[in-house]
């Protein structure tokens, strides 16, 4: 958090939060953004709709770790693959899967 804040700290554009994922991406209803990156288990799995519910027109939805890691616990690539098959039934919305880092989805709301 200091690393992010002293170099991005003062840009009005954005917010830095640390909490709880599933309280705070509750506690959003109502708003929209440009831009999510959902890293936690709220953002990717347990509260999907409510996080793409929160995507502006447009907007760019964002998660990470969609290849195999080795670090994965048992049943987790199955979750991965459920995601990702998810997104691309979405209605409304255009999916990109990159194989690059850990692997990353982009999904745009049109």
């Amino acid at each position: 958090m200091s690393i992010l804040k002293r170099h991005l700290g003062k840009d009005p554009r954005l917010s830095v939060v640390c909490a709880d994922g599933d309280e705070y991406l509750r506690s959003l209803r109502g708003q929209q953004f440009d831009f999510i990156f959902a890293d936690t288990w709220a953002g990717k799995y347990r509260l999907l709709e409510d996080a793409l519910v929160l995507l502006a027109p447009s907007g760019l939805y964002v998660i990470d770790d969609m290849l195999p890691q080795p670090n994965w616990p048992e049943g987790h690539a199955e979750k991965v693959a459920d995601l990702i098959a998810t997104l691309e039934q979405l209605q409304g919305f255009r999916v990109t899967k990159l194989s690059w880092a850990s692997g990353v989805v982009i999904a745009t709301k049109r």
